[in-house]
């Protein structure tokens, strides 16, 4: 259909390059490395009342004479690292760069729901997803710290508050903390309430609207602005800002462990480095993220592994990494290093799938961000 083809001045060589077609319905322009005025080479082809609506994209190159016979594969000389597909818009620059990828969907679009009857204004809460609604606890507004619990109905988009069978809301006011769901439940861990920081742990039972205090650990230090994730029955606590014994407050790396069946805490890292050789202790020396709180985190993949995304150093300095450890073995991994990920406070959240970890917003800089980062994490890799 398309044929003849034009020729052009791109690269030949073995390396990365970029292919991109862009159609406006009435023509097609193939560029190989960006293309664009100025920067790459385009390959115009045209035919009337074309249409190129894609269904497949099919990529095949010659192996052999080609190429250097230490850089032919066996099978095939055409990889790809990713595919983006966006409805045409002339007035929308779509583009994939090496420092920041940005994907564009005209089908993505913000709509401001449960306006009507809402809790009051507030920060530093926690919002979890369980059985159809999003449950809201704490935060804080103005120096006064919640307790209170509000649901929001995600099919008939409807606020609900939910009290407590018990009045407990004196210890429960709190703001900074975590919130994670294992089974009917919600699990509350330290946090602060003024300058206090705090280290108790309640479950509030989403159906009978009770809490209950759960276990804690003496040698587990008061902490808040730190990442809790569920996985395999589990919940891993790291990070955050610690209450040391002269009640000075300093961030922390660290990672915890609670075990939902027996009840019980334990260290599955510390941050003292060893060499002391004890069975189930993790190897030392080795690479391990800096101490730092307000970060991202999700715990996940069938062998499973904790992720955790940017936060903040103790100076209140951006941290752009992202690391991995695998809790098997308890060993740190930097995946990478990149400014896309250097943010803090931001809100997150695990695709229902476990592949993608979600981030939108944050600060970096003293600067609000209002973009959303897909990170492929567990069994698919970064």
């Amino acid at each position: 259909m398309l044929s003849p083809w034009h020729a052009s001045e791109g690269r030949r060589s073995v390396g990365w390059h970029s292919f991109t077609m862009r159609d406006d319905d009435s023509s097609l322009v193939v560029s190989v490395d960006a293309g664009g005025a100025g920067n790459g080479h385009a390959m115009p082809l045209r035919r009337d009342n074309l249409t190129t609506d894609l269904t497949q994209i099919y990529l095949h190159a010659m192996r052999g004479g080609a190429l250097a016979a230490d850089q032919a594969s066996s099978h095939s000389s055409v990889f790809w690292d990713s595919i983006l597909v966006t409805e045409y818009n002339p007035f929308v620059l779509v583009a994939a760069g090496e420092e920041q990828p940005v994907v564009f969907s005209s089908t993505s679009t913000w709509s401001s729901v449960g306006t009507s009857n809402a809790p009051p204004a507030r920060r530093s809460h926690s919002a979890l997803a369980h059985a159809g609604g999003m449950w809201v606890f704490g935060g804080e507004r103005s120096g006064y710290e919640y307790s209170d619990v509000w649901r929001f109905d995600l099919a008939s988009e409807t606020w609900s508050f939910h009290s407590p069978s018990v009045n407990v809301h004196v210890a429960l006011a709190r703001r900074q903390h975590s919130a994670v769901v294992h089974g009917d439940a919600m699990y509350v861990y330290g946090g602060r309430s003024g300058s206090t920081a705090k280290a108790d742990f309640w479950k509030f039972d989403f159906a009978a609207s009770t809490w209950t205090a759960m276990p804690t650990h003496s040698a587990m230090p008061a902490r808040f602005g730190h990442v809790a994730a569920v996985a395999e029955g589990k919940m891993y606590v790291f990070g955050g800002y610690v209450l040391a014994e002269d009640a000075a407050l300093s961030s922390d790396a660290t990672v915890w462990q609670y075990d939902f069946a027996s009840t019980t805490w334990s260290t599955l890292i510390p941050r003292v480095d060893t060499t002391a050789d004890v069975p189930g202790s993790p190897l030392f020396p080795q690479a391990m993220p800096t101490a730092r709180l307000a970060a991202a985190g999700a715990a996940t993949g069938s062998s499973t592994g904790l992720y955790v995304v940017g936060g903040a150093s103790t100076s209140m300095e951006t941290e752009s990494t992202f690391w991995k450890l695998d809790v098997a073995t308890k060993k740190w991994s930097l995946l990478e290093t990149s400014e896309l990920v250097g943010r803090y406070d931001a809100a997150s959240t695990l695709s229902t799938d476990g592949r993608r970890l979600v981030m939108y917003g944050g600060l970096r800089g003293g600067e609000f961000l209002d973009d959303v980062v897909v990170l492929f994490v567990g069994d698919s890799g970064l």
